[in-house]
């Protein structure tokens, strides 16, 4: 069959039914927002969305972090559409697997792009219109599900436009309409009509790479809104502030925003966005945290966490936490590491993780004086590349140096690194004895 429209493109693509528990949750809320029984009967029949639901709400990412024994709590704190939104973002993450055969980062970009996207919108809509904030995440969320859906249906023209073409969204549109005559945005909106989505929802997919021009916030729209969270995902591509202020310009002033709260407000996207991405990607079983070792590295049990960063510290645990299910202590000072490693009562930690500068000291200190057992695994964070100090902390003992904008861009990879750093030097792969990590270095 030769695919000559959007309806072609729909009819043959996988993504056009989603799975039974997401179509069970779209159907529930859509009819009724208020009654929460059939959307708990779904997630009971769901249980690793389940378990993703709860670590949302335990992680404080939508509500107040709060543990929450039973489904019912979850969908109560939650709310429907946002426990719809999430729902369809386990989906939609899951089957970008697909982009990893493009080019190697190719899944990856896509992933933080629309988690990215998604949250930002969502944070916007809440200080703009918290009516609609969980409708803001779901479209930024489905942003770019139409690429998915074209990789499916054109697995032998779609992957190589997309190599050509590169990350500029502009340029994509117009070699889609050349090579097809039809947009990615154009059939992601046609997704989310045949998952049965609300149609503001695909009017936002639809436009998500249109310019919308507005000069007052009150005329501010849902998919304005999601256009400024992707223009703020994209401008995250290098981890820097800056170009996240200067990417959305004249808007900040239409969103009433000062430069302290962009700063504020553009920190809180990113610490919250890659714990989503985390509690999406991360294996379930049952329910539970797969803490299976695999040949990416070492199992970790146990880590103490020297960091005096609140956000940056939260966003690293609710990672390590979700990528090997590890007990992890987190102290803010060289004193209060040093102490609580003297204790007879702490239990032994599988890796120390530390800062390179804390308040009180510098990690060296802890490197070398701090009480620990010379074989036990000790990696530091640097706030950017420095190649002198690196070597020395390598020479002083540190199994690796990572930096905090290589943490940042990649969460979960940051981990297996970890893991791998913490391995016995017998069973590593052959490599110097330590390592200095980062693009920069």
């Amino acid at each position: 069959m030769r695919i000559r429209t959007v309806s072609d493109v729909l009819s043959r693509a996988a993504i056009r039914q989603p799975s039974a528990a997401v179509a069970a949750i779209v159907k529930a809320v859509n009819e009724d927002d208020t009654d929460a029984t059939p959307v708990v009967a779904a997630l009971e029949r769901h249980p690793s969305l389940g378990a993703r639901l709860h670590r949302t709400v335990a992680a404080g990412l939508f509500t107040n972090a709060e543990a929450s024994s039973s489904l019912d709590d979850v969908v109560a704190r939650l709310g429907l559409p946002m426990v719809r939104a999430i729902a369809v973002a386990e989906t939609v993450i899951h089957t970008s697997r697909a982009l990893d055969e493009v080019r190697s980062d190719e899944g990856r970009r896509y992933r933080q792009r629309v988690v990215t996207g998604g949250i930002a919108a969502w944070r916007l809509a809440r200080q703009i219109a918290p009516a609609v904030a969980a409708d803001a995440l779901l479209a930024g969320l489905l942003q770019d599900v139409g690429q998915i859906a074209c990789l499916q249906v054109l697995p032998d023209r779609y992957p190589s436009l997309l190599a050509a073409v590169g990350p500029d969204h502009e340029r994509l549109a117009i070699a889609e309409l050349g090579a097809f005559g039809f947009t990615h945005a154009i059939v992601g909106a046609a997704v989310a009509g045949a998952w049965t989505l609300p149609p503001s929802i695909a009017r936002c997919i639809e436009q998500h790479g249109a310019p919308l021009p507005v000069t007052d916030r009150s005329r501010l729209t849902l998919p304005h809104v999601v256009r400024l969270g992707r223009l703020i995902a994209t401008s995250f591509g290098d981890i820097r502030a800056s170009r996240a202020i200067n990417a959305l310009g004249a808007h900040w002033d239409v969103l009433a925003f000062d430069r302290d709260t962009v700063i504020d407000c553009l920190d809180d996207i990113r610490r919250r966005a890659a714990q989503f991405e985390t509690i999406l990607l991360n294996p379930v079983v049952n329910g539970a945290v797969n803490r299976t070792t695999t040949p990416r590295g070492a199992t970790l049990d146990h880590v103490l966490l020297v960091h005096d960063d609140v956000a940056f510290t939260a966003m690293m645990r609710s990672t390590i936490d979700a990528a090997t299910g590890a007990v992890i202590t987190v102290v803010d000072s060289v004193h209060a590491a040093q102490s609580w490693l003297a204790d007879a009562g702490s239990p032994t930690p599988d890796v120390i993780i530390s800062a390179q500068r804390l308040p009180d000291r510098l990690a060296l200190e802890l490197l070398l004086l701090g009480g620990r057992r010379p074989e036990m695994p000790f990696i530091v964070i640097a706030d950017r590349a420095d190649p002198s100090t690196a070597a020395a902390m390598v020479l002083s003992g540190a199994r690796a140096v990572h930096t905090r904008s290589e943490i940042e861009a990649d969460p979960f990879g940051w981990v297996d690194r970890v893991r791998h750093d913490c391995l016995p030097p017998a069973d590593a792969a052959p490599q110097r004895p330590a390592r200095v990590s980062g693009r920069n270095w």
